[in-house]
């Protein structure tokens, strides 16, 4: 007899992490402010994972993967927002003159 739902768990743990990636690396591409931005990741891709939790046994090091992951993408979508502020002000304020 074949153990599938080891197979089955593994599937889901995999694609519900894509999901959750790719929702919040949409969410950070949107133009919401910082607030509606936490709000909007907490709504769309925390609760995926809390949903999934009833259902795949999560490990600890995913979860903390996962987390790693998406404070990592949520610096650089700020850095890359800081970086844009930084050099168009300049252009902006020159067109005012």
């Amino acid at each position: 007899m074949l153990d599938t739902a080891g197979v089955v768990f593994m599937i889901c743990d995999t694609t519900t992490t894509t999901i959750t990636t790719t929702t919040t690396t949409t969410v950070l591409q949107s133009k919401l402010n910082g607030g509606n931005t936490i709000r909007a990741i907490n709504t769309w891709a925390v609760s995926l994972v809390c949903y999934t939790a009833g259902i795949i046994n999560w490990r600890k090091d995913e979860l903390e993967a996962m987390d790693r992951k998406t404070r990592k993408m949520m610096t650089t979508a700020y850095i890359q927002e800081l970086t844009w502020i930084v050099y168009t002000y300049p252009e902006s304020m020159a067109e005012q003159d």
